[in-house]
């Protein structure tokens, strides 16, 4: 459950570094593995957690294939939900100028990579939809919303955090017995979902 996104991508707090000349070192600690559910947790780790970027993008670009070939459209939602976040850096280009990030400061996206992100994100959200996965349907309308501050509009963001609040409700309501992610700073999901509307000057 990526339920952690929801108050981490609320303004990301990455540094991005340009590439040097050590590209032949990305591929190191990665497990070699068919399974595209492997693939997308190596994906999901190698940018959150190392800030891998160029790893993670061959990592999903592996995996969404064996998704397509499966039917798996479950699997799908996920992995284009992280490509919309590796859009945001530039990491789904053929050539990304950024190797590594580092969580200490705010990226700042430009508008070709946010509207690519909102691509794969509004992908996502159809096939999240599709296959009934309710909180990631509620996480990608925040990282939609998110997007949307990232552009300087923070107002637009406010009907995807509203989107963001009822889905959620909906899925826990469904889902009581899921285990979600503690998030820094706030004490439940539902707080996250506050500060955001009140950062971004939602009424």
């Amino acid at each position: 459950m990526y339920l952690s996104d929801f108050v981490r991508r609320l303004f990301p707090p990455l540094i991005i570094i340009l590439v040097l000349p050590i590209v032949g070192c990305e591929g190191v600690g990665v497990v070699a593995s068919s399974d595209p559910y492997v693939k997308l947790a190596q994906a999901d780790d190698l940018l959150n957690h190392e800030g891998r970027v160029m790893q993670a993008s061959r990592q999903l670009d592996e995996a969404i294939p064996i998704f397509e070939q499966k039917g798996d459209k479950a699997g799908l939602a996920k992995a284009y939900r992280l490509y919309g976040i590796l859009a945001r850096v530039g990491g789904t280009k053929d050539d990304p100028v950024i190797l590594w990030l580092h969580r200490d400061e705010p990226i700042h996206p430009v508008a070709e990579e946010l509207d690519n992100s909102d691509g794969y994100l509004k992908k996502a959200l159809l096939l999240a939809k599709e296959t009934n996965q309710l909180y990631l349907v509620a996480n990608i309308e925040f990282l939609l919303g998110n997007n949307e501050v990232l552009r300087g509009k923070p107002l637009l963001a406010c009907p995807y955090y509203d989107r963001t609040i009822t889905d959620f409700a909906e899925a826990k309501k469904a889902q009581p017995k899921t285990e979600l992610e503690a998030m820094p700073g706030v004490a439940t999901p539902e707080q996250g979902f506050a500060l955001a509307k009140k950062q971004a000057g939602c009424p």
